[in-house]
This record gives C-alpha cells, structure tokens and sequence, in this order.
C-alpha cells in the first residue's frame, strides 16, 4: 500500500510539474507572438519606432522573467527527480521529449539505428 501512495504522489507531482512547464512555454510563445505583432504592426501602419517603445520593453521584461521562470522550473524538474529516486523510485525512461544523455553516459559510444542495422548485416 506503501509503494501505491508513493507512485500515486510521484505521478501527481509530474502532472503538475510537467502542466506548470507547458504554461510557462505558452506563455514565451504568447509573449513572443505579441512582440512580433507589435513590431509588424508599426511597419504596416507606418509609424514611428517610437510608438509603444514603453510597451514593448515593459513585454521584454516579462519575457525576461518567463525565461528565468523557464530555468528554475528546469532546476526544480531535477530536484524532484532527485527526490523521486530518494524514495526509490528511480525511473529508467519516461516522457515524451528528447532529454540529454545523463552526465555518467557521456563516455559512453551512441548506437543510431543505421548503426544496428549495419551489425545485423
């Protein structure tokens, strides 16, 4: 029953773990859509750069924010990977996103699948 309730926490934290780093991305997506809009926006209506500067650097700012955002929770997704395997809960492949190779995997050759293809020959 133990093990249940760890699983069933673990599988809660990254669901709203992994929702919080979606809404971050859609909101740099938003933002960004925003900047662009406006930049566009001043060519096609001919007007002066300096129309909305105020407005576009207060946007800059909080995309600056987002990004610093964007890093901590990318901190935090370790930190809880480090707390998940602590309660022994190690997971060995999950996501649907490409992740890095693990620091320890380094020295280790990439095996692509032209790679096997070639040995099965």
């Amino acid at each position: 029953m133990m093990l249940k309730n760890r699983l069933r926490v673990v599988r809660d934290v990254t669901d709203k773990l992994t929702a919080l780093e979606a809404a971050i991305d859609d909101a740099l997506i938003c933002a960004g859509d925003l900047t662009v809009t406006v930049a566009s926006g001043r060519q096609k209506a001919n007007l002066s750069a300096v129309v909305a500067q105020d407005a576009i650097g207060l946007t800059g700012d909080a995309i600056q924010s987002l990004h610093a955002a964007r890093a901590k929770m990318v901190e935090a997704h370790g930190a809880f990977a480090d707390a998940r395997n602590q309660m022994g809960l190690r997971t060995y492949a999950g996501g649907n996103f490409w992740k890095p190779p693990h620091a320890d995997a380094a020295n280790e050759p990439v095996v692509g699948i032209e790679d096997r293809k070639e040995e099965a020959a």
